[in-house]
Order: C-alpha cells, then structure tokens, then sequence
C-alpha cells in the first residue's frame, strides 16, 4: 500500500472541517447531543485508580 501523500492528508483533512460545519448547520440538537456525549468520555479518560489504590504488591521496586 502506498503511503497517504500530503496532498490527500489536506484533502481529507477540508473534507472532515466540511462535514463537521454541515452537521453543526444541519442539525445543532444531534451535534450539541455528540459534544454531551464525547464531554462523558473525555471525564473518564482522568478516571482512574489512584497510586495509593493501587495494592503493594503489585509495585515493582527499584533494585
């Protein structure tokens, strides 16, 4: 497979800005329903366990 040129990474990448303008024009409920949805993942992306959480055990030391 040939690798992606920067001509079609720039082609793609106005195709995208176009279709994400049409949607945001075309239907404002289902985009701010996207962001509300998407803003729930990005929350979670920072949860996680906490380093005192964490059991002992399980924390190789340094030798």
């Amino acid at each position: 497979m040939a690798p992606v040129t920067d001509d079609e990474r720039k082609k793609f990448r106005q195709e995208f800005r176009e279709a994400v303008e049409r949607i945001q024009r075309e239907d404002p409920e289902g985009w701010a329903e996207y962001l509300a949805e998407t803003e729930l993942f990005d929350n979670a992306a920072a949860d996680g366990p906490e380093p005192d959480d964490i059991p002992a055990y399980t924390v190789r030391e340094k030798p």
